[in-house]
């Protein structure tokens, strides 16, 4: 029976895309840099990169956060380095909080019957800011975030230092909802925790890890645990 529920935040809970597109316009502009689509999306393979070098342990925080703009600059030629924008955009970031489709109302159903916590990869002071603007306090008993805790997700001793932080924490009774597989699907199936992935995408590529179910909107997570029950 599944008592615990533990969300990541970016484009499961909160709608990260659509708040990154803004916070790069923002910054970009700020810096007279034309935020083009195609500079943008160059941006975004690029970001998706560096954020899977971390999960591996490949690369620190801080060389994620400044190298994907510097990779990206040097390629455009352009003269401005991570280190000058990267302020600029997480201060822009912070400031976006939308939710995904369907998340407010789902978790406002599921409140009260399951315990529920956040666990995110981003940065701390991004987070707090964007957890606090979107009211989550309301649903959530408690917020992990990496940077706080020292590891990162898939790494299993992030979910060892979770467990250990919720109250009769029991693995068999809980269940991982988010949408990458290579951080939340991996994650959970390093620390024996069952598994939901959010698909963002209709075929997604299941050769290196497997979720235990699979869902394309976050209001299909109700019925999906009443199912389990």
């Amino acid at each position: 029976m599944i008592t615990t529920l533990l969300f990541d935040l970016d484009n499961t809970v909160l709608n990260f895309d659509s708040g990154e597109k803004a916070a790069l316009n923002e910054s970009f502009r700020a810096f007279d840099i034309e935020p083009t689509e195609e500079l943008l999306e160059e941006y975004h393979h690029i970001n998706i990169k560096y954020w899977e070098k971390l999960e591996r342990g490949e690369l620190s925080r801080i060389e994620v956060l400044e190298g994907r703009f510097d990779e990206l600059f040097e390629k455009r030629g352009i003269s401005c380095t991570g280190r000058q924008i990267q302020s600029t955009y997480e201060h822009a970031l912070a400031n976006y909080h939308d939710f995904m489709p369907g998340a407010e109302e789902t978790l406002e159903a599921l409140s009260g019957r399951y315990d529920m916590y956040i666990i995110s990869n981003g940065c701390a002071e991004i987070q707090a800011q964007r957890i606090w603007d979107a009211r989550l306090t309301r649903f959530f008993k408690d917020f992990f975030v990496s940077e706080n805790i020292g590891f990162d997700k898939p790494d299993k001793r992030f979910f060892d230092y979770c467990a250990e932080h919720i109250p009769n924490f029991q693995p068999e009774n809980a269940l991982v909802i988010g949408d990458s597989l290579t951080s939340d699907i991996r994650g959970g199936n390093n620390a024996g925790i069952k598994t939901c992935l959010l698909s963002l995408k209709k075929n997604p590529n299941f050769d290196t890890v497997r979720p235990d179910f699979m869902i394309f909107e976050l209001s299909e997570l109700e019925k999906l645990l009443h199912n389990l029950a």
